[in-house]
């Protein structure tokens, strides 16, 4: 098959200009500037002209703001209305970016957007173990992709040296710093277990954690630490909760060389359809052992962990944007994987080989679907 290219619609000023939000300024919000110069500064995947192209980008891009559905809708019915390409597919090969809180949710659960392909930070797709407590569209695995965040503190040097730092010489067992929700109210240690972990932020493993490790011997666990950053690179083990919105402690601790505590959650891990995480992370904990982890870490193998470090060393560089790595391929990669099944599923032509969207040297095992590549 021929390398797929993507046609980014020309859409005018009034139909895409909005009132700025605050999170507009925030760069953790910005992820989709980031795809968006790379793209066009990507001239082999450029559609020249619509009829050439496997993809369509609709450049109307939202982060956490007021009428955020009725944006997209303005934009899908703009482009409906004016270009033949949408009614072809049904929308099906056109994708739509999401930084905002609940971005898998708001492009599942908005009828115009939810037959085409999501790219959001925020993908609940049931991905962990069969974890299942809710029954909202917040994300299709076969359909979506969740994308990591371009962060300005990602290709510091400094971050990224300290993150070669072996597990041996790390003096915490466990890091995590972090808002909690309601822990400094009266009685919060005496809520049950099963009450904490019905909180939809963080899925209850925040306050889970809160409540029972936070005087754990080699455990720091605190609302707030002045040594942040050395914190992450001085720990063996660190929570990235996931749970509703979407955090940026994963991409920390992926960073730092501090291997990611992954409870079992609905919301899917970036690229979870091609990272190893269950070689990288401590992936699907159960919350009810959360209170048992110094346990649980006290007879885990040191070896099992060793692994799991030179894991994340060895990946981290596919969830860096560019310049620094090759987050932007594997995203496009994914997109053209994902609008290959929806068309498939039609019973639509597709000629086009989302492999040669993959930089030189990676290629991919067809039977794992995990990379095979160059470091």
């Amino acid at each position: 098959g021929r390398r797929p290219t993507v046609y980014v619609y020309d859409l005018p000023p009034v139909v895409l200009r909005r009132r700025a939000f605050a999170s507009d300024r925030d760069p953790i919000f910005n992820t989709h500037h980031a795809f968006l110069e790379a793209l066009l500064a990507d001239a082999p995947s450029l559609a020249r002209s619509p009829a050439e192209a496997a993809l369509f980008l609709v450049p109307a891009f939202a982060t956490n703001m007021e009428a955020l559905r009725e944006y997209y809708s303005h934009a899908q019915r703009h482009v409906a209305t004016h270009h033949p390409w949408w009614t072809a597919s049904g929308g099906a090969n056109h994708l739509w970016w999401s930084t905002a809180d609940g971005g898998g949710c708001e492009l599942n659960q908005l009828r115009e957007t939810r037959h085409s392909v999501a790219v959001a930070h925020y993908i609940k797709a049931n991905r962990s173990g069969g974890y299942r407590r809710t029954n909202e569209r917040c994300g299709v695995a076969s359909k979506d992709v969740a994308a990591p965040p371009k962060l300005p503190f990602a290709t510091e040097e400094r971050l990224l040296r300290a993150g070669r730092r072996p597990l041996a010489a790390r003096a915490l067992r466990f890091f995590f710093a972090g808002n909690v929700p309601d822990s400094h109210l009266p009685g919060f240690d005496q809520r049950t277990d099963d009450d904490l972990g019905r909180e939809a932020y963080s899925e209850g493993v925040r306050q889970l954690v809160w409540k029972h490790l936070r005087k754990a011997d080699g455990f720091k666990v605190v609302a707030r630490s002045p040594s942040y950053e050395d914190d992450w690179a001085d720990a063996r083990v660190c929570l990235a909760p996931l749970g509703v919105g979407w955090g940026i402690r994963l991409l920390w601790s992926v960073l730092a060389g501090c291997v990611p505590l992954l409870a079992s959650s609905e919301v899917s891990p970036w690229f979870d359809r091609v990272l190893p995480w269950e070689g990288m992370a401590l992936l699907g904990v159960d919350q009810r052992e959360l209170p048992r982890l110094p346990a649980l870490l006290a007879r885990l193998p040191e070896e099992t962990l060793v692994q799991k470090q030179k894991a994340l060393w060895h990946y981290r560089r596919t969830l860096l944007w560019p310049p620094a790595g090759i987050a932007y391929n594997v995203t496009l990669r994914e997109i053209c994987v994902r609008a290959e099944g929806l068309a498939r599923g039609r019973g639509a032509r597709w000629k086009w080989d989302c492999d040669a969207l993959l930089p030189a040297g990676l290629t991919q095992s067809l039977h794992s679907k995990r990379w095979k590549g160059s470091k």
